[in-house]
């Protein structure tokens, strides 16, 4: 399960939404992949170089219809969000376009948008597929460092986490953890109870559950991975810090 974990830790499912004031092209990033699904063309918006009052005519209209065909995109955008189950939104355009096309979003859309980057309508496949790829490595780096600095200190506290394989062991057994947090690569043996199934970190004479006595296992962390998922835990695999490996490599958020 571990090596199953960490993959779908690390490819999550978002959408790239490239955009501006006629038009937008969408795509779906996957497992490390790139595919372009089909996006929408508005009307075209000219741009005018007379002046005089016409030219605020013009531009009013332009700007009206700058503004349907943007709409239109975020609508367009909001299908493949739900159709793809995505759970991130990277938006792609100008800095003067972004922010209006960001308005047309649902309020729980924008939540999920996962940053923004420089991209035009020209834009090959690689080069969407790169700057996507950076921006949400750099997300998920900062997100990983946040969760492993407030388990540490939730756990520090002794108030509703705990660090290392003894403690995890113990608190995924009883079926208390909310997210399993684990640093990807770190294994460990263990010792596994066959009558109820816990496992301990260290060499124990009768299994403080049921009593039976734990025999030896080369990778317990698999089976502490399984317990979470088995408990409907969330599992993060993160990537080793310092923090993390101070703290015994793993660690838990509890439910209670």
């Amino acid at each position: 399960l571990k090596p199953m974990t960490q993959l779908f830790d690390d490819y999550s499912r978002n959408v790239v939404a490239v955009v501006d004031r006629e038009q937008v092209r969408l795509f779906l990033m996957h497992l490390g992949g790139i595919e372009e699904k089909e996006g929408w063309a508005g009307q075209e918006v000219k741009h005018h170089k007379q002046g005089g009052f016409s030219a605020k005519q013009y531009q009013r209209h332009d700007d009206q219809l700058a503004r349907q065909n943007m709409r239109r995109a975020a609508e367009a955008t909001t299908r493949l969000m739900e159709q793809s189950h995505a759970t991130g939104l990277i938006l792609g355009g100008s800095v003067e376009t972004l922010p209006r096309f960001r308005e047309m979003l649902s309020k729980a859309l924008q939540k999920r948008i996962v940053g923004t980057i420089a991209l035009d309508m020209e834009s090959s496949l690689v080069e969407v597929r790169e700057k996507a790829a950076e921006l949400i490595s750099a997300g998920e780096q900062q997100q990983e460092a946040q969760l492993v600095d407030e388990m540490v200190t939730a756990a520090a506290k002794g108030s509703g986490a705990v660090t290392g394989l003894p403690d995890t062991f113990y608190v995924a057994h009883q079926g208390r953890v909310r997210t399993l947090v684990v640093e990807r690569g770190f294994e460990a043996p263990g010792y596994l109870c066959g009558g109820c199934g816990y496992v301990s970190a260290e060499p124990i004479g009768k299994c403080p559950f049921c009593g039976d006595k734990p025999e030896p296992i080369a990778d317990a962390v698999n089976r502490l991975v399984q317990k979470a998922v088995d408990s409907g835990a969330k599992v993060e695999v993160v990537a080793p810090s310092e923090e993390l490996t101070r703290a015994g490599h793993v660690g838990a958020i509890l439910r209670y």
